[in-house]
């Protein structure tokens, strides 16, 4: 535990300026944005604010992707701090997610008060603004591990392929996650399908949204979404594992 903290303490020292910095820049765009748009375009700064506010919590889901894979990238090439480590493989990289996980919910907690500054558009109940605050992290959490998990596999692909097909690795890689795309949409876990959320609960239990149409307001089913958990978990464990073999050939 003390190992796991201790990287978690490192990746903190790394990265914690840096996440001021684009705090800063997230809540300039969120406050300040809007009135420039007045300016320049005919819409209200309320309409606007929402958007951009809907934005920067995909673009910061974006860069701590970004962020995880410049740490894991700079950690495997400094081989010496992996190999003299007695932890496993995925708690090393473990620990670097979950410092990741909580920077991005810091993040995308402030600038969720965007919302708040909404005016008219968005209308509801402490508990309603609770609601759409859980449903907002997590769709923020889980596009970010989902991706992050995902990204990982492939990631540790093209790393083994570079051992064995040189920089022939990045084309072959790339093909893969197209085929990966189309064709992960076809997949369905019908089998898994319990624990229904419908569309009207989550529509009574959120803000009143004027002329929104909202990505989060579809059904759901509690099982299916545990299973997607537990396949991420796998994979990324098989990842880590994997990587580990190769670092170590």
């Amino acid at each position: 535990m003390n190992q796991f903290l201790g990287l978690m303490k490192k990746e903190h020292l790394d990265f914690f300026s840096l996440a001021i910095v684009i705090l800063g820049l997230a809540l300039l765009a969120i406050f300040a944005g809007p009135l420039m748009l007045v300016e320049l375009y005919d819409v209200t700064p309320t309409n606007s604010r929402f958007v951009i506010t809907s934005v920067i919590l995909g673009l910061l889901v974006l860069y701590q992707l970004i962020q995880s894979f410049t740490s894991l990238n700079t950690a495997i090439k400094h081989k010496d701090l992996w190999l003299h480590n007695t932890m496993v493989m995925e708690g090393l990289i473990g620990a670097k997610v979950v410092y990741q996980c909580l920077q991005l919910w810091a993040l995308a907690t402030v600038s969720f008060l965007g919302y708040f500054f909404c005016g008219n558009l968005l209308n509801g109940t402490p508990w309603e603004y609770f609601i759409f605050y859980v449903s907002c992290m997590y769709l923020v959490l889980g596009a970010y591990f989902g991706i992050f998990v995902i990204s990982l596999l492939f990631y540790t692909v093209s790393l083994q392929l570079k051992k064995w097909i040189g920089v022939l690795s990045y084309v072959a890689t790339f093909v893969l996650i197209v085929l990966f795309v189309e064709n992960i949409a076809k997949v369905e876990m019908v089998i898994f399908q319990y624990g229904y959320i419908s569309e009207e609960w989550l529509k009574d239990n959120l803000p009143t949204f004027n002329g929104v149409e909202l990505l989060i307001v579809t059904p759901a089913y509690v099982l299916e979404e545990a299973m997607y958990g537990i396949i991420f978990i796998i994979i990324f464990v098989l990842s880590s594992r994997w990587i580990e073999k190769v670092m170590l050939r």
